[in-house]
């Protein structure tokens, strides 16, 4: 499954921080999973004129490895860079479109990595999912992925789902997903 991230470049002020970070680390968490990956902001072989034309050729393996488009937003409000709103437009239109999963940078730019690791998780499920059911045309989120694992009669009990946290959220998800695993 070969994944393409869609993500800011720089942070406000021009300066490398939260989302080339952030980038790096999802990049190594969807690896961790075994996904090939092409960040944009460490991979682009071929200097500032040519990231456009490498992010395409990363796109053209997205199809056949039955991947997806990982988009990195900022904020509950995910907010998207005009540059991701334009790659998210080429994944519509890819080669009969592809899976866009996004996953929100908290506002406070604090993306603990038990989070982090759960969300690569969840795009990874609703990739296929998607590959399986149809492609949506919109961006798919993360969270509704990992609230529906809570949803009875898997979990009964934790149906207080909407009282978590997010980090709450994400550590649950993870013991679930081990408890299966075992």
């Amino acid at each position: 499954m070969h994944v393409v991230i869609s993500t800011k470049y720089l942070d406000e002020g021009g300066g490398e921080g939260v989302y080339f970070d952030v980038s790096k680390r999802a990049k190594a968490a969807l690896e961790a999973l075994g996904c090939t990956v092409y960040n944009p902001n460490t991979d682009n072989d071929m200097g500032e004129n040519g990231w456009l034309l490498r992010f395409l050729k990363g796109l053209d393996s997205v199809e056949p490895t039955k991947g997806f488009v990982y988009q990195l937003q900022q904020g509950q409000a995910r907010m998207k860079s005009d540059m991701q709103q334009a790659e998210e437009n080429m994944g519509k239109f890819w080669k009969g479109s592809v899976p866009k999963i996004g996953a929100y940078i908290p506002d406070n730019g604090e993306y603990d990595d038990p989070s982090l690791r759960a969300d690569a998780w969840a795009a990874v499920q609703c990739a296929r999912r998607q590959w399986a059911q149809g492609v949506r045309p919109e961006v798919e989120p993360t969270e509704g992925f990992l609230l529906a694992l809570f949803r009875p009669p898997l979990f009964g009990l934790l149906w207080f789902r909407a009282k978590l946290t997010r980090g709450v959220l994400c550590t649950l998800a993870l013991l679930a997903v081990a408890k299966l695993l075992c």
